[in-house]
């Protein structure tokens, strides 16, 4: 277990200019244009760009399309895709990266976890003005990108103290392959070796604001943006992968609950759910941005795993005082849930229903206490802290859709 979080997401938010572009559902897409930030332009949005489903992609960029460059042209007809203004449309490029020299490592976007995706957003409890339910994920596998050892978000973390000799900004990558008109409205993603830096010396050598970032992690995201990176070189150096990377259910599990947990960071979603990043490993967060649940989804009752956001906001856990006949409290009989004991044993059992939280073998009618996640801090020892206070939180009617409008992100909000 405390080799556990060395080898999850870490989170990044940073100073970022996006740009904005027009789409006022009265106005021609030859409409004038007038200055917007940092010398970008808003063509015809003329203060108002409605979005009737609430996803943040105009209503005129459906129907119409997308003019990037603001000259009467569309350059993106995204009513070829199938997206609809009285439904929730969320677009989401993938590149991957060539395989190491050596080949080592092969970084490949398999269409079983490009599946899991699609599925579990289709499945989504969101209501739409249509009178459906679920998102629309149109999910893009692009280009192969040269390999680097490391891709790294930004310039701040990016010196080669840092990344090593041979690292690319991922800003670079996405200018060079993807095209104006995608960027105005895809979540970019790279899937890659290793990000942010390449040793555990470069890692604590980084010039950052705030905290280290970790080596080994499985990938690094921007907080209410559209950029992020999968990183599973560190698997790979474990052995975990190997055969056919199509059929393997541990690639699979692993590449869509990595993927579906970066592009929740983009919809400004944390590791403890809410705006909280602490306590991690908290076992009633039941989401895929959750350490606990990132790598393997979320355990159901049948045997399989749910990839997957929180779907309800479970009751608050205090640790020193654990209900065991009030359980986990969850309204769906068909989950699990995995935590540690009191004897720092893991184990697993039903959402619903009660819970042994101590290991004694029985369902005790006092409140016990538990260290219920060691792994949220590898430099302590199970049982050492037993009192942490853990939040329930539900994610799915939180997220942010609306990267494309955002202006400055300042300085003071960057982290790892």
């Amino acid at each position: 277990m405390k080799n556990e979080k060395s080898l999850k997401s870490i989170i990044t938010i940073f100073s970022l200019s996006l740009m904005m572009f027009g789409c006022g559902a009265t106005e021609s897409l030859n409409a004038p244009k007038s200055s917007g930030p940092n010398g970008s332009y808003v063509c015809g949005c003329g203060g108002s760009c409605t979005s009737t489903a609430g996803d943040g992609i105009p209503d005129t960029w459906k129907t119409i399309g997308v003019d990037s460059k603001c000259s009467g042209v569309v350059d993106l007809d995204l009513s070829a895709y199938g997206a609809d203004p009285r439904h929730k449309d969320i677009f989401v490029r993938v590149d991957t990266m060539a395989p190491r020299p050596d080949h080592s490592a092969v970084f490949t976007l398999t269409d079983a976890a490009m599946k899991a995706l699609v599925d579990s957003f289709s499945n989504a409890p969101v209501l739409n003005p249509d009178g459906t339910t679920g998102i629309h994920l149109h999910l893009i596998h692009g280009l192969e990108v040269p390999y680097s050892k490391v891709v790294t978000l930004y310039s701040e973390h990016s010196y080669p103290s840092c990344a090593g000799n041979d690292f690319q900004f991922l800003g670079n990558l996405k200018t060079q392959f993807m095209p104006a008109a995608q960027a105005m409205v895809f979540h970019y993603a790279l899937i890659a070796d290793m990000n942010s830096c390449d040793t555990v010396e470069n890692c604590y050598a980084c010039n950052t604001s705030t905290n280290t970032p970790e080596f080994n992690s499985t990938g690094t995201s921007v907080l209410h943006s559209k950029n992020f990176v999968v990183s599973l070189g560190s698997l790979w150096n474990l052995g975990a992968y190997s055969g056919n990377l199509e059929t393997s259910v541990t690639y699979t599990q692993t590449l869509a609950g990595t993927l579906m947990h970066e592009l929740g960071h983009n919809f400004g979603l944390r590791h403890g759910g809410g705006l909280e990043d602490t306590p991690n490993y908290k076992p009633n967060y039941l989401s895929v941005m959750n350490y606990r649940y990132q790598m393997n989804g979320i355990p159901t009752v049948s045997g399989g795993h749910r990839i997957d956001y929180s779907r309800e906001a479970l009751p608050d856990l205090n640790e020193a005082l654990l209900d065991e006949t009030s359980g986990l409290g969850s309204s769906d009989p068909t989950l699990r849930f995995t935590f540690v004991d009191a004897t720092c044993t893991p184990r697993i059992a039903n959402a619903s229903g009660p819970v042994d939280w101590n290991g004694n073998g029985i369902i005790d009618s006092t409140p016990v206490s538990s260290d219920l996640n060691p792994a949220e801090d590898p430099s302590r020892n199970c049982g050492d802290v037993m009192n942490e206070q853990m939040h329930g939180h539900e994610d799915w009617s939180v997220l942010d859709y609306g990267f494309y409008s955002q202006q400055v992100l300042p300085d003071s909000n960057s982290s790892w």
